[in-house]
């Protein structure tokens, strides 16, 4: 039997997860046996949901301690010694422990996703450098390393980050289950929620209150909006560090009855298949979980033009990408779909039509066995 590891660390649940998740449930349908490394209280709990046994460790965490994190190299390195035939990193300090630790106990095949480099556009020329040096060494530490969007492959590659041979793009899919919270929800109820009244344009935030959202931008771009009629409201789903700087803000332009904190909810889904409109003000991304499934409820959204989103949805085909870091931009994105109903449900129906074109769970499982099986010849465990 073919034994796999998922090494996720302490990282917080969000859209990775789901596609480790799914990732397991690929290697389970090919005959294969799966875990997951993960010390997170949010995603353990999913683990246990869905059945998916996980490796008790512990020692891989976000913040850079040298001396802890190579002790955890050495620890993880003994557990893996025998015990795996494939070691599938992700998140960036996983992948960095977990792809040393591998090589160091000789696992046969070791995969790496890049959800996401720890550099990015708005990164210094100084972090930029240490980054791409240190991605470079962990390169060598593996056989496979798949990319979420053509444009970091491609910033990779020109960084001498891998070689075209072991690199891949995988899109990101969601399975179909995923989304049926979200499709028959009353977007009255979601307004009766938050104590609405009256006829409103509801707008929705999925994800962490982290500085690569933009959350700032979008803040800005409420108070533009806030003479607009009918009122637009919006719901940010999520937690993170930046809640208490967000809240200031709201706080500071008088918006604390147009801004709505929900903190992190497992019904996420749900608000974004009930909202007037879907909006994604990130910095940078790597190929954005909220987004396709915005994209794959059918709401109309508004986007950064970024890496990741551009490869998700086309300029006024299926939905509206705006300039990043860029309030005004967000806000007259806002207001065309949420002033203009044709043209919102034009785009809400053509993100539905891409989605299932290009990423359905269905599509993302195939792609990553084939990748897995072609490693797994080639290492002649198949």
């Amino acid at each position: 039997m073919i034994r796999v590891l998922h090494v996720i660390g302490s990282s917080k649940f969000g859209g990775a997860t789901g596609v480790v998740f799914s990732l397991v449930d690929m290697a389970r349908q090919h005959g294969l046996e799966a875990e997951v490394l993960t010390d997170d209280p949010t995603t353990l709990k999913a683990c246990k949901e869905r059945g998916v046994k996980v490796l008790d460790f512990s020692g891989i965490v976000r913040p850079i301690r040298p001396h802890k994190d190579l002790r955890a190299v050495w620890r993880l390195s003994r557990l893996l010694r025998g015990r795996y035939e494939v070691v599938h990193t992700h998140t960036t300090k996983g992948g960095a422990i977990g792809r040393l630790a591998a090589r160091w106990a000789r696992v046969p095949a070791v995969v790496h996703s890049v959800h996401g480099f720890a550099f990015h556009e708005f990164s210094s020329r100084l972090v930029l450098a240490m980054g791409a040096m240190a991605e470079r060494c962990l390169a060598r530490c593996c056989d496979r390393l798949v990319f979420v969007n053509r444009h970091d492959r491609q910033w990779a590659l020109r960084l001498g980050i891998g070689s075209e041979a072991k690199s891949v793009t995988i899109y990101n899919g969601l399975p179909e289950a995923r989304l049926t919270s979200g499709r028959a929800v009353a977007r009255q109820d979601l307004l009766a929620e938050l104590g609405i009244e009256g006829d409103c344009r509801l707008c929705v935030f999925v994800g962490r209150l982290a500085a690569q959202k933009g959350l700032g931008y979008l803040i800005e771009a409420m108070g533009r909006l806030r003479a607009v009629s009918p009122p637009v409201h919006l719901a940010l789903v999520g937690d993170g560090e930046l809640e208490a700087r967000c809240r200031e803000q709201v706080r500071q332009r008088g918006l604390e009855d147009r801004v709505h904190f929900l903190g992190f909810r497992r019904d996420a889904t749900r608000w974004t298949g009930g909202a007037d409109l879907f909006v994604l003000s990130s910095l940078w991304e790597g190929h954005s979980i909220t987004l396709l499934e915005a994209m794959g409820l059918g709401r109309p959204i508004v986007a950064t033009d970024i890496k990741g989103n551009r490869e998700s949805i086309t300029h006024e085909v299926d939905g509206l990408l705006v300039l990043p870091a860029d309030a005004e931009a967000l806000a007259g994105g806002i207001l065309r779909l949420t002033t203009n109903r044709p043209l919102a449900d034009r785009l809400g129906r053509a993100a539905v039509q891409t989605f299932q074109r290009r990423f359905t769970e269905l599509i993302m499982k195939e792609n990553a066995w084939q990748l897995y099986h072609g490693l797994l010849v080639e290492k002649g465990l198949l």
